[in-house]
């Protein structure tokens, strides 16, 4: 499929429903970005779920903040391609006797991908999360994925399978704040997650 022009003020935010990439959306809007947010059904279930990740709730959170904000909102249906790279996946390991970390993969194989591939779609240059890590441009061109401010809250490790397409159009607005901070904002904003 033959990419849309791109808007290098368009920034895809993928939205989990909690504090922190409400948060994100706000810092973005007020870079001055064109914000998309997205959340992700990533797995069916016949019982309702209040915890977890990506769930229904969370995404009606999502949405809420979406409409708080006045951005425009959509959902990726990930199922299949979280099921054979996530799920079997941990599945698989669990059977050896290993512990795997899930998420590490879902945002290598799933999460980022499919942000990436949204973003191209619509013409948005840029990809962001709410997650506590931040990138670096190096002098030679490559860009590094680096902890959080916050070393309580750092989530780099569950970024580090992301290569260079990804890191090149990556915006994590919060990694420079500490949650306390975050926090803070969220009630600033008065945002419905705060």
């Amino acid at each position: 499929m033959q990419n849309k022009k791109i808007s290098k003020n368009k920034v895809v935010l993928g939205m989990s429903g909690g504090v922190d990439s409400s948060v994100a959306a706000c810092l973005l809007k007020k870079e001055g970005c064109e914000v998309l947010g997205v959340s992700m059904e990533l797995y069916s279930c016949d019982k309702p779920l209040s915890k977890g990740c990506c769930t229904p709730i969370d995404r009606l959170d999502a949405r809420k903040v979406c409409e708080q904000l006045n951005i425009p909102f959509d959902i990726l249906d990930l199922r299949k391609p979280f099921r054979k790279n996530v799920m079997e996946y941990f599945a698989s390991e669990y059977s050896k006797g290993r512990t795997p970390l899930p998420c590490a993969p879902c945002n290598r194989d799933v999460r980022f991908k499919a942000l990436l591939e949204y973003a191209n779609s619509i013409g948005a240059q840029w990809i962001a999360t709410g997650h506590y890590a931040r990138v670096q441009k190096n002098e030679n061109g490559t860009f590094s994925l680096l902890r959080a401010l916050d070393l309580k809250k750092d989530q780099s490790y569950f970024l580090w399978g992301l290569g260079q397409e990804e890191l090149s159009r990556l915006k994590l607005p919060i990694g420079t704040y500490r949650k306390e901070e975050v926090r803070q904002l969220a009630r600033d904003f008065i945002l419905i997650t705060s």
